[in-house]
């Protein structure tokens, strides 16, 4: 039995939900952000989300391929991706951050719970 997969539709559904996350958690970093006084404008938070959603998309696609050669590598590839995206976020923070360098757990924390509160009211939202 031949099952037809929409793959057009997952697709296109995956990079909304994607912009959707994107905007959300730049939101999120931005008003955080300015709530501890933070320099940067919405620009330059968008910015800091690009280099390191690069990071993640490149480490996870590595990954992803590595998995059928090494499981074992491709979980270090994996790793050491997360691990470079929260440096270079810590990096990008003293840019646009407050001057106080502590806050900037409290920023990245604040921003990804918030934005995974939206993301859920916006995904039961949507299936109701």
């Amino acid at each position: 039995m031949v099952t037809d997969v929409p793959y057009a539709k997952y697709f296109f559904t995956t990079l909304v939900i994607s912009v959707v996350v994107a905007f959300v958690f730049t939101g999120a970093m931005y008003l955080i952000n300015k709530a501890f006084k933070g320099k940067g404008d919405f620009k330059e938070v968008f910015t800091l989300y690009g280099i390191v959603s690069t990071i993640t998309a490149f480490t996870t696609l590595i990954a992803s391929i590595l998995v059928f050669v090494n499981l074992t590598l491709s979980l270090f590839v994996l790793i050491f991706g997360s691990l470079l995206t929260l440096i270079y976020l810590y990096h990008g923070l003293k840019f646009i951050g407050p001057n106080d360098q502590n806050k900037y757990g409290y920023i990245y924390i604040l921003s990804a719970i918030t934005t995974t509160i939206i993301i859920t009211i916006l995904t039961n939202l949507i299936a109701k």
